[in-house]
């Protein structure tokens, strides 16, 4: 993968949580479906622990329930995922 590729990922993949971690979009779930569905990427991870869409949607919902530092890590495993690939 060319650097100028990746580096053209990690500004999309940057930009994108800065407009999570903004409020941009409504969270019409609950607590509850939020950890549903943090356990179902779980079970995928250990499945797949390279799956880089797993670990992408899994930050999202964990920036969702106000858990930044760990949605944060979440995505920038997918972001290193993405890259090595």
């Amino acid at each position: 993968m060319s650097r100028h590729f990746s580096f053209v990922l990690i500004i999309i993949f940057t930009s994108l949580f800065i407009s999570l971690a903004s409020g941009m979009g409504e969270d019409t779930e609950t607590g509850n479906e939020y950890e549903k569905q943090i356990k179902e990427y779980d079970r995928a991870l250990q499945i797949n622990p390279d799956d880089a869409d797993a670990w992408l949607n899994k930050g999202i919902i964990l920036k969702r329930m106000g858990k930044y530092s760990d949605g944060a890590r979440c995505i920038e495993k997918a972001i290193d995922l993405i890259i090595c690939r």
